[in-house]
């Protein structure tokens, strides 16, 4: 089992979550896709298994000391190098955070795979703010960004989000990576608006590369480009990610 002290990082001032302490469950780089985009490079371990990396009780432990020693902190953030829903006790580190930091905002970050499975449904019901990442709307856009695992489904995905969003008591923050010449055509952006309008997220952030990705062929978006894609969301609280 790998060093539990290693699983905390910050708390840093974000521009979304105020100051944020982060919490990074999954060993670099874990995950169910290997998107060209991500900033943390190449998938290693493409896999959709969930296992404890670490102890659960020393990672709660690990987090109350973060927490103490700091003071001030408005959020406790799952992210981090991986898919945070793959670590399996999830749920009991989620819970166990809620009843004893109920002062502290819990986000998780997620790639939204995983909503199919009862047990992160039930889990991520108890965060404050969930942002999952819906890149595309279309088979076809979902393989060549996010280069999933064969085994996953986007229909289902989608499906159970949607579900996932109806019965959630917090907020939900859907982001959109957009990748110049896969989903930013009008098909690609039109079935994403679709999705969102049924989705109805509290929030929907247009993203696009900040720090070079896995492929460098991925470019960041112009000024330009941003417009006329937020257009694409109006009436849905859209705004343009700043990393600023």
């Amino acid at each position: 089992m790998l060093n539990v002290s290693s699983i905390i990082f910050g708390p840093v001032n974000s521009r979304r979550l105020g100051r944020s302490l982060g919490v990074n469950l999954i060993p670099y780089k874990t995950c169910n896709l290997n998107c060209v985009y991500c900033e943390c490079g190449k998938t290693t371990n493409l896999t959709s298994e969930r296992k404890n990396y670490f102890d659960p009780d020393k990672v709660l432990e690990e987090i109350e000391k973060a927490v103490n020693k700091d003071g001030h902190i408005d959020f406790i953030t799952f992210a981090g190098n991986g898919e945070p829903s793959l670590y399996k006790d999830i749920k009991k580190i989620i819970h166990g955070i809620k009843v004893k930091f109920p002062q502290i905002k819990l986000a998780v970050i997620t790639n939204a795979t995983l909503f199919t499975d009862e047990d992160i449904f039930e889990a991520f019901l108890e965060a404050d703010i969930v942002l999952p990442s819906v890149d595309s709307a279309l088979e076809a856009g979902f393989k060549k960004i996010n280069r999933p695992l064969a085994s996953l489904n986007l229909k289902e995905m989608l499906s159970a989000l949607l579900r996932f969003k109806k019965v959630y008591k917090g907020e939900l923050w859907a982001e959109i990576f957009i990748c110049h010449g896969i989903n930013d055509t009008d098909v690609e952006l039109t079935a994403l608006k679709d999705y969102m309008e049924k989705l109805r997220p509290e929030r929907v952030q247009i993203n696009s590369l900040d720090r070079p990705g896995t492929e460098a062929w991925v470019q960041p978006l112009d000024r330009t480009e941003s417009q006329r894609i937020l257009n694409y969301f109006k009436g849905l609280n859209a705004d343009i990610v700043s990393k600023k």
